[in-house]
């Protein structure tokens, strides 16, 4: 990519939501803090921290010119801590990043360069090493199944060398993007009813309704934890987890059309009562606590999400359903691909962790 001088370079600012990180920010933000990119600041937005990690980075950055710290007054989740920090964003360009992340060293002036390219871009999809194995991909291509909102990632734990890296229209997600803050204005930015998990999938459905699109940017390298160690982290119950994730039907039903969510809806509440049951096998009672207090919240919230749609059906659609489609998601028939792709990503993940240990 053709570099610009300094005062050509727009203004980013890196927004880092940070929840009891201790053991991950003290690599990642003098990692971050060393990008070289002349023109970007960096708002961390502590959500709560309890673990000293706010007092870590109070003691060791408080001069620190490049790096500002808003706190949340308690924890409220991935979403508020996100559109916290794009509410007080100097930059007009938002890239998100996260704490048991690092960054190479140009990874803000090729993203940067790849969003300034296209006009039509929304934001562009970075791509994503391993943190241990840093020859192996953890994500670039995120697409989607219709019929269940998961993200597809092509490639994943694949040797780099063995890929071929273009640049691809995507789904995309927030932790490894950077977006153009007016667009993320216009669309609403993150859903705050969603905390975390599904927000990223929300947020870029919105983006590509209102006629924008989301590419890869396959020289913009940052690495991430494949399998984290939650010793050094926060940990959650794991039914909060399944809940957050089992709010699916209100993306559906805000970012689908009426002939689409009758196709989609459904089939997506008949497999979450499916794998919910999968897990019963395993005494694992976590996905149907999740999905029962999921279900009377989807219930409870069901106005406010009638709202959300006929703003973004009424208002914010520019794309008919299936144009979007055939750019976000995940190719086949579902359940062989489901199958097929669920096998080969748990083979994969336990080579993974082989190859980590033995590293």
């Amino acid at each position: 990519m053709r570099l610009m001088g300094k005062k050509k370079w727009p203004l980013v600012s890196v927004i880092l939501p940070s929840y009891n990180s201790k053991g991950f920010i003290e690599k990642c933000l003098p990692s971050l803090l060393m990008t070289d990119y002349p023109n970007f600041e960096v708002v961390m937005v502590n959500d709560g921290s309890t673990d000293g990690s706010g007092e870590w980075v109070e003691k060791h950055f408080r001069k620190e010119k490049k790096l500002r710290v808003i706190k949340n007054p308690r924890n409220m989740k991935l979403a508020v801590s996100r559109n916290r920090g794009i509410e007080v964003a100097r930059g007009d360009y938002v890239a998100f990043a996260e704490v048991d992340m690092e960054f190479g060293k140009n990874w803000l002036k090729e993203g940067v360069g790849c969003l300034l390219s296209d006009k039509a871009l929304a934001g562009v999809q970075l791509r994503v090493m391993d943190i241990h194995l840093r020859d192996r991909l953890q994500f670039m291509e995120i697409y989607m199944w219709p019929q269940t909102g998961w993200m597809i990632n092509p490639g994943a734990l694949e040797k780099v060398e063995n890929l071929e890296l273009k640049s691809k229209e995507v789904l995309g997600g927030p932790n490894s993007m950077i977006y153009r803050k007016e667009v993320l204005l216009k669309v609403g930015k993150f859903d705050e009813k969603l905390g975390f998990n599904i927000d990223d999938l929300d947020l870029n459905w919105r983006l590509w309704l209102a006629g924008y699109k989301i590419k890869t940017c396959p020289d913009a390298v940052i690495y991430h934890w494949t399998v984290k160690d939650w010793s050094k982290k926060g940990n959650m119950p794991k039914w909060r987890w399944e809940w957050e994730y089992a709010k699916l039907p209100r993306v559906f039903i805000k970012n689908y059309s009426l002939k689409y969510l009758v196709r989609y809806l459904p089939s997506l509440g008949l497999i979450l009562v499916l794998r919910a049951t999968m897990f019963l096998v395993g005494r694992n009672l976590s996905p149907w606590r999740g999905l029962i207090a999921a279900t009377w919240w989807n219930l409870t919230n069901l106005p406010d999400t009638l709202r959300q749609w006929r703003w973004v059906q009424g208002k914010l659609r520019k794309k008919r359903d299936e144009e979007i489609m055939r750019k976000i998601a995940a190719r086949g028939r579902f359940l062989g691909f489901y199958a097929k792709y669920t096998k080969e990503s748990r083979q994969k993940t336990l080579h993974y962790i082989e190859e980590a240990r033995g590293s």
